[in-house]
């Protein structure tokens, strides 16, 4: 879907108000999108260049609402995202899109169940480098086949191969958008660790960390 030159300068003012760093548009890339600022849009210069090179990538693509629906959600509060949404819903909607309609004027959802409160980049830092101390995280294989034993909602949604650290946060981020899917990664990391002294540190941090997701 093209969008008009007005709504591509609307959603680009957006993004930069709601992301008005670089690095914070790479996080939000990485963590919602599994993507690359760097791969997606490869250009020199300054910010404003760069989220015009992202938002023609995500139209070449066919990606844009996956790009606003991400956007929204790391960012729910932020108004100009809110207006560009809108105006690309009732572009959408002419359109008979209901897919995309959905994704711009709402976040992501993946099930009923909604994240008790949003990880901290130091908090997912930490969860991601004891996920990595284990050695069935650090092995390739064994880490595919963890997020394959996932249930397929998530591990349809989650990055498998590539680089350890982005793979292992994308699973993170991914299980926690189901009830009971950070729970449930633990387990199936704990079928290869057993009952390891690295495993046990996992555990008891990411209980600690987040002992809402633990409820039985």
């Amino acid at each position: 879907m093209g969008l008009s030159g007005s709504q591509r300068q609307q959603l680009q003012d957006a993004l930069i108000d709601a992301f008005p760093k670089k690095s914070s548009l790479e996080q939000m890339l990485s963590f919602q999108l599994n993507k690359s600022l760097d791969v997606v849009a490869p250009v020199e210069g300054n910010l404003r260049d760069i989220v015009f090179e992202l938002i023609k990538k995500a139209e070449a693509e066919n990606w844009v609402e996956d790009l606003v629906g991400a956007a929204r959600q790391e960012n729910p509060g932020n108004q100009s995202l809110r207006t560009s949404a809108e105006s690309l819903r009732v572009l959408l909607e002419s359109m008979t899109t209901p897919k995309f309609s959905e994704a711009v004027t709402k976040p992501l959802v993946r099930d009923s169940f909604q994240l008790p409160r949003k990880l901290s980049i130091q908090e997912l830092k930490r969860l991601c480098d004891l996920f990595l101390q284990c050695q069935s995280m650090q092995n390739p294989l064994s880490r595919k086949d963890i997020i394959l034993n996932l249930r397929k909602e998530i591990a349809s949604n989650t990055m498998i191969e590539g680089n350890a650290n982005q793979v292992v946060l994308s699973v993170i981020k991914t299980s926690r958008r189901y009830s009971g899917g950070l729970a449930e990664l633990l387990d199936s990391v704990e079928f290869y660790e057993n009952d390891s002294v690295e495993m046990q540190n996992l555990r008891r941090t990411a209980t600690q960390m987040l002992p809402e997701e633990f409820k039985e």
